[in-house]
């Protein structure tokens, strides 16, 4: 019978043997972790080797970190971490890599908006619409757009959501929110455009209608005096937004919502 002190030995021995983990399968595990806890340690894991010679598994690993960061409510860091995979991508130059340097810089805003800095935000946003290849550049002027409008810089987020839906080529339901957007904002200018109704009537039928779209069309019914088509969306867009990064949105809808039901 093998003695335990032997058993103990042999155990320890095999748990050293046990490679550790390099930076691509710590990105691997980190991507499907379960819980924030686990995706900081597997990310921090990853990024505490040496040296990268794959610029773009560094850039992920601080995209990871920057997701279990905001998760656990830890937002300055979380916008560090997603500054820092910024700055790695814009210096990969490996042509088969995809650019994430914008993505980076759009989470970063995320994590400022969480802690309510709006201003850092915007321009967060702003040098991810210069750096982003041209197929995510109508969703960055839209972010941008909806982030000065709840600024109430009304005359820059038109000038933002008018670029969005030029940019926005066929996706329909990008348009559609896009030019929703812009709806809400010319209206909050005292200016609703000509063919409001044939907007709203647009998204209202647009995919985004039950998402981000049930914002808009909620402050645009409101706007118009339609008051029970107001609380319907603004609810049904309160109910279904746990965003932290959206927290101007849910203060705005609240706020609208106090207005009617007081009368």
């Amino acid at each position: 019978m093998m003695c335990e002190c032997y058993t103990r030995r042999m155990a320890k021995a095999a748990v050293r043997e046990v490679p550790p983990l390099g930076p691509e399968e710590c990105l691997q595990q980190a991507l499907g972790a379960t819980t924030a806890v686990a995706r900081v340690r597997l990310a921090r894991t990853g990024l505490a080797a040496p040296t990268f010679e794959d610029l773009e598994i560094q850039g992920l690993l601080l995209r990871e970190l920057h997701r279990g960061l905001l998760d656990q409510g830890l937002f300055e860091a979380a916008e560090e971490a997603a500054l820092q995979g910024a700055a790695v991508f814009s210096k990969n130059r490996d042509e088969d890599a995809e650019p994430l340097e914008d993505v980076l810089l759009q989470l970063a805003a995320r994590a400022a908006l969480a802690r309510g800095d709006g201003e850092t935000a915007i321009a967060h946003v702003q040098r991810a619409a210069r750096k982003a290849p041209k197929g995510r550049r109508a969703f960055h002027h839209w972010t941008l757009g909806s982030l000065l409008f709840l600024a109430k810089r009304y005359s820059e987020a038109a000038t933002s959501l008018a670029r969005a839906s030029r940019l926005s080529g066929d996706d329909a339901p990008g348009k559609a929110l896009y030019r929703g957007h812009l709806a809400l904002v010319k209206t909050a200018q005292g200016e609703p455009p000509a063919d409001l109704q044939a907007i709203v009537n647009t998204l209202a039928v647009s995919p985004t209608a039950a998402g981000y779209g049930g914002f808009v069309l909620g402050h645009l019914a409101y706007a118009a005096g339609e008051f029970p088509t107001a609380e319907r969306y603004l609810r049904r867009f309160l109910a279904g937004t746990q965003d932290v990064a959206l927290a101007g949105e849910i203060a705005m809808s609240q706020a609208t919502l106090a207005k009617i039901t007081e009368g």
